[in-house]
């Protein structure tokens, strides 16, 4: 069944990338975790590039439907909804070899481009989701300017987490995106606990 096939092909193309990274993997690696031959790979899949960018797809749609239940989850805080998206992305993302996206921007800069363009909506999405909520929620300010909220933390989202950048930094996506949230909802500044007398 080309189905059944087709989803092998997927999951050891999976398994290895995030193992050895994307660079390290060829097809024939594919072919022997999937336990079939080359050309009846060849079938299924043109190139690594085209695995890649289903696996993409992949993972864009199970950030997606993530989110949407966290969002839709009301009984939680806001920060509760914010921290447990946060983690399941960051689990997602621990799972990466650490090479992982500078490999893939070098070697298949289109599925790249296209993973970059998921993430910015995807995380467009979401910031404009969580701020809408948390006003009308009452814990985020009224007075913000949404759209300037939105762009400042994209913006550092998109910039921040880049393969040269993280690498300079010695940080890996997840580390870098938990530390995004933070500096965005908490700032940088230490609140007092107690007024000084």
């Amino acid at each position: 069944m080309k189905t059944d096939g087709m989803d092998r092909v997927i999951a050891a193309a999976d398994e290895l990338f995030r193992a050895r990274g994307f660079s390290a993997v060829h097809m024939d690696d594919i072919a022997r975790e999937a336990g079939m031959s080359k050309k009846t790979l060849y079938l299924h899949v043109r190139s690594k590039e085209e695995l890649l960018q289903v696996l993409s797809e992949r993972m864009h749609g199970e950030f997606e439907r993530h989110k949407q239940e966290v969002l839709h989850c009301r009984k939680l805080s806001l920060e509760e909804r914010l921290r447990l998206h946060t983690e399941f992305c960051r689990a997602k993302l621990n799972r990466l070899h650490p090479a992982f996206f500078l490999e893939v921007k070098r070697h298949a800069p289109r599925v790249y481009a296209r993973m970059m363009e998921l993430r910015n909506e995807g995380v467009t999405r979401m910031i404009s989701a969580l701020l809408a909520q948390g006003q009308r929620e009452g814990v985020v300010r009224k007075d913000l300017s949404m759209r300037l909220a939105i762009e400042s933390f994209r913006t550092l989202v998109l910039n921040v987490l880049q393969p040269e950048v993280l690498a300079a930094m010695d940080l890996t996506p997840a580390q870098a995106s938990r530390e995004i949230m933070e500096l965005f909802f908490s700032g940088i500044l230490i609140r007092e606990r107690k007024s000084r007398k």
